[in-house]
């Protein structure tokens, strides 16, 4: 769990009622994926890895759902908690060296993987992975828990995304 900065806090909310569902399910199974989001994307053509990082910083900066997380011990009612400044957890990983074959299952495995990582929501529940398959291809995992935002937020996102 993050010990939280004072000087990082942005705001306290009370959480929504289809929040406080999703965390009232969580706390009963905090193992299952029932509202675990992973969305993946193709990237064809040159992916500068720096400025891939600096672009879901700024997405992350200007989209305060993915700067919050969650606290609901030792208070009186759960709490969402947006952070002022917070880095996203973006993982890079270089494939290129790998036959066809071996990419295409390492590349499974890296999402079976990822959904198995359970979002612990005392922390951010958003992270983003970026497997390089070649020099122009890649692929881009997205992963967050529901309780954060909805599948029709993802859109948002990317646009917000490919625009920073």
């Amino acid at each position: 769990m993050i010990k939280l900065d004072k000087q990082n806090l942005e705001d306290i909310l009370g959480l929504t009622p289809i929040q406080e569902g999703l965390l009232f399910h969580y706390l009963k199974n905090p193992q299952s994926d029932e509202y675990f989001e992973q969305i993946c994307l193709g990237i064809l053509g040159r992916v500068d890895a720096g400025l891939f990082t600096k672009a879901w910083d700024a997405v992350v900066q200007t989209n305060e759902q993915l700067r919050t997380l969650f606290r609901w011990e030792k208070v009186k009612a759960p709490v969402q908690i947006v952070l002022k400044e917070h880095t996203p957890h973006i993982k890079i990983i270089d494939l290129t060296h790998k036959s066809e074959s071996e990419k295409n299952i390492l590349l499974e495995e890296i999402k079976v993987k990822d959904r198995e990582k359970k979002f612990d929501l005392r922390e951010i529940p958003f992270r983003v992975t970026l497997c390089i398959l070649a020099e122009e291809r890649h692929e881009m995992i997205i992963s967050n828990h529901h309780i954060i935002y909805d599948g029709w937020s993802n859109g948002i996102i990317l646009k917000e995304f490919l625009n920073a």
